[in-house]
Parts: structure tokens; C-alpha cells; sequence
């Protein structure tokens, strides 16, 4: 894990802004129950461990994650974040995207009409709505 390193800060990939600290990965912890050729029974985290301590300040900090063992409700408000396509074949952005995506209730995702038994309580499913979604 030597040869990762996390970026925290960073905002316009372009440009140094000053904002961005660079910092080695010292260890990755893949979970447990992660089976890459059976991706759909979830688990699919790792937890890295840094080299040294970041640095929390207006430009990096902690993400707000359910506790365990917890299903977020319909519309519970959620944002994705990050710098992939915003459209079909569309090129990569520098700056960081970011777009509300409300959570569908597990009973809603997990229907036959939305994902089936594919969705696990320990998953969270949002968007939906045919227009903004987390991926392109």
C-alpha cells in the first residue's frame, strides 16, 4: 500500500490551491465478507490508514456516515460528490462536482420493480428520479 497516497483538500484538480494535503497510504484494510466476483452481496469498503495525521480544517473534514446497523429513510438528504463525467462520453471535470441525491427507501429499492434482492439493508440506495444519478 505504499504506492497510494491520498489527496485531502483538493477542490480544482488543475491547479495547486493550496488547500490539498498529500499523504501516504500506510495500510489498507479490505472488509472481511468482500467478495470481488460476487459484488452484489455488498461490502464492497476498505478503510485506508494514513502514514501521518490529517489535518482538519474548512477545506477537509470528517464525512458524516450512518451508524451502524442503520437504514436511512426516503428522502433522507445525501450528496455525491466527485470528479467523474456529468454526461454520457462527456469529458472529466477539474472542479468537484457535487449533487443532491435523495435515499429511496429500502422497501422502494428492493422491490421487483427497482433492484430486487440485489439491494441489502447495509446498502444505500438514492436518486432515482432520471436525472441526477452518481454515476455515468
Amino acid at each position: 500500500s505504499g504506492s497510494y497516497r491520498v489527496v485531502l483538500g483538493e477542490h480544482n484538480l488543475s491547479q495547486n490551491e493550496g488547500t490539498e494535503q498529500v499523504i501516504s497510504v500506510s495500510k489498507i484494510v479490505i472488509h472481511a465478507n468482500w467478495n470481488p466476483n460476487n459484488v452484489a452481496a455488498g461490502f464492497d469498503v476498505a478503510v485506508l490508514h494514513l502514514s501521518s495525521s490529517a489535518t482538519f480544517n474548512s477545506y477537509v473534514k470528517l464525512a458524516a456516515l450512518p451508524s451502524d446497523g442503520a437504514v436511512l429513510s426516503n428522502n433522507y438528504a445525501c450528496v455525491v460528490t466527485g470528479w467523474g463525467r456529468t454526461s454520457t462520453n462527456g469529458s472529466l471535470p477539474s472542479i468537484l462536482q457535487q449533487a443532491p441525491l435523495p435515499v429511496v427507501a429500502h422497501s422502494t429499492c428492493s422491490s421487483s420493480s427497482y433492484w430486487g434482492s440485489t439491494i441489502k439493508t447495509t446498502m444505500v440506495c438514492a436518486g432515482g428520479d432520471g436525472i441526477t444519478a452518481g454515476c455515468n
